[in-house]
């Protein structure tokens, strides 16, 4: 008979059994260091029609999956306004990847949970009790935080965490400020426990090298990352499909052994949705029903990326002559989006929003919270955008017990020099 804990023989929790958290990598119950790939469905209460067993089912059979995020919707309609509804839909959705054997994510999918403590506190007690004894679910107790520094951040992961801990050792995947982002402020001072990650989230247009390196520094620092969201495009989840600058990020997480759930299984027209409207609601898509992005993705997660190029003439592969909301739009000077124009932070940078207030947004990381001039620049002659510069071949990921400068063989390893302090460290001992 086929447990129901693990699933059928030769799944990946059948494989791997309980995951938990050593030093900074993530391992399986045999102490083997274990990545899991796989795709997060939309929000619960945006997007119900896909949360059912026939699409886990689908995606475990032909998109290869081995982890499934359930990103439960707090806010906006969500739990906090029909609790019974939302849970039913997560509950599918968890038993459903159970009964397959993958791992599943249960998201407390909120932006303000720091001010929902009881309620998040009396979910995830029901959670954890329910479903802790599973090996294959982990936890995400703050989807995105925004508007709040690490210590506020932190003091929520305090309360929740010892919630589920008095059911389950299972991972527990931490929120970080600014929409998941500051990891490298997390890890520097982390919270205590044990089997916990904290959460990387990106949007592989609008995020590159200087996120890659914060989580470097991050990992240096020695705790676990889980890229739990992540997306084919813009930071607003729509914009231009960008292929190569996913393959990079897709690069640094297979380097450094961290798992990930792509965003999103949905069917709303838009960039990072991996299906087309009309697509069906049981699985069962051939590339006909799948967007750009679902194409690309279901390669990916079958090992058979070979270099797939977005072809389309037109958006989401081609960046339009002027940018979507929320794009940088420095250099075009213009916006294709309807009632939004182009508005200057400052020499370095300009984006396409529907308005702008002077002064210093809350929502731009701490790094570079500088005050925007909001100087309209819609009206002004476009500028020639500089050509790009490559972005360097992320560096393997340490064996386990291998220091942050070390090669494989345990000694200083020179390519990783001006790194973190390894050039002062290779200086010091070579």
């Amino acid at each position: 008979a086929v447990s129901p804990a693990v699933g059928p023989p030769g799944s990946p929790v059948a494989q791997h059994g309980r995951l938990k958290v050593v030093g900074r990598q993530i391992v399986d119950e045999h102490g083997v260091p274990t990545q899991v790939k796989g795709m997060s469905l939309y929000w619960s209460m945006w997007s119900p029609q896909l949360w059912n067993a026939d699409v886990v089912k689908w995606l475990v059979k032909d998109w290869k999956i081995s982890l499934l995020r359930a990103p439960m919707g707090v806010e906006k309609g969500g739990f906090l306004s029909n609790a019974g509804y939302n849970k039913g839909l997560l509950r599918t959705v968890v038993d459903a990847a159970i009964a397959e054997g993958i791992y599943v994510i249960i998201d407390w999918h909120a932006n303000h949970a720091d001010t929902e403590v009881p309620q998040a506190s009396g979910f995830f007690e029901e959670m954890a009790s329910n479903y802790g004894q599973h090996p294959g679910v982990m936890f995400e107790i703050f989807n995105e935080p925004v508007d709040l520094e690490w210590p506020a951040v932190k003091a929520y992961h305090d309360q929740i965490v010892p919630v589920i801990r008095r059911h389950t050792q299972n991972i527990i995947i931490l929120g970080t400020p600014s929409f998941s982002q500051q990891v490298d402020v997390a890890a520097a001072r982390p919270v205590n426990g044990t089997n916990l990650a904290y959460a990387l989230h990106f949007y592989a247009v609008s995020h590159g090298e200087a996120l890659r390196e914060k989580a470097e520094l991050a990992l240096l620092r020695g705790v676990a990352l889980f890229a739990s969201e992540w997306g084919t495009c813009n930071a607003a989840g729509n914009g231009t499909v960008g292929y190569d600058a996913s393959r990079v990020w897709i690069g640094f997480l297979n380097s450094h052994g961290i798992s990930y759930a792509n965003w999103a299984i949905n069917d709303k027209l838009e960039s990072s949705s991996a299906l087309l409207p009309g697509a069906s609601n049981q699985g069962g898509w051939n590339e006909s029903s799948l967007s750009w992005s679902g194409k690309f993705m279901r390669d990916v997660l079958r090992g058979l990326d070979f270099g797939r190029a977005c072809t389309a003439l037109t958006w989401p592969c081609m960046r339009s002559i002027c940018p979507a909301t929320d794009e940088e739009c420095l250099y075009e000077r213009c916006c294709s989006d309807e009632g939004t124009a182009c508005y200057a932070k400052d020499d370095g940078w300009a984006q396409c929003m529907k308005s702008c207030t002077p002064g210093n947004h809350s929502t731009d990381p701490p790094e570079v919270r500088k005050p925007w001039s909001c100087e309209v620049l819609t009206q002004l002659p476009p500028r020639p955008r500089p050509r790009p510069r490559p972005t360097p071949a992320p560096s393997p990921a340490p064996t386990p017990g291998q220091g942050a400068c070390e090669g494989a063989d345990g000694k200083l390893d020179s390519t990783l020099k001006g790194k973190h302090g390894c050039d002062r460290k290779l200086r010091m001992t070579g």
